[in-house]
């Protein structure tokens, strides 16, 4: 497996670079920079894409639960319209008749 290894100068490395190196060391810490940037930038996107995955997974969910809950709904009317159509007598008997009869 391959590790990446950074190496960071001390101080005096630091200070022993000569003039004709600086562009050269400052174009390097730009291009360094620009890349941190374009991974974070990467990094942002992939966290916004997860986000987006997960609220379209919710919408599919709570559709599911609102269709059930209009299933149930419609099942809670026939049994309703089907209770109404029954009615019960004083002397324990039970008749049966249409929603026009009554």
């Amino acid at each position: 497996m391959n590790q990446l290894v950074f190496y960071w100068p001390d101080f005096g490395e630091a200070l022993s670079i000569k003039d004709e190196k600086l562009p050269t060391a400052l174009h390097l810490v730009y291009k360094a920079k620009k890349h941190l940037a374009n991974c974070i930038l990467a990094h942002q996107l992939v966290i916004l894409d997860i986000w987006c995955q997960r609220i379209q997974a919710m919408n599919s969910h709570l559709l599911t639960v609102e269709l059930n809950v209009g299933c149930l709904h419609t099942e809670q009317k026939k049994i309703g319209i089907s209770m109404s159509m029954t009615q019960s007598h004083s002397d324990g008997t039970t008749t049966v008749g249409t929603p026009s009869s009554y």
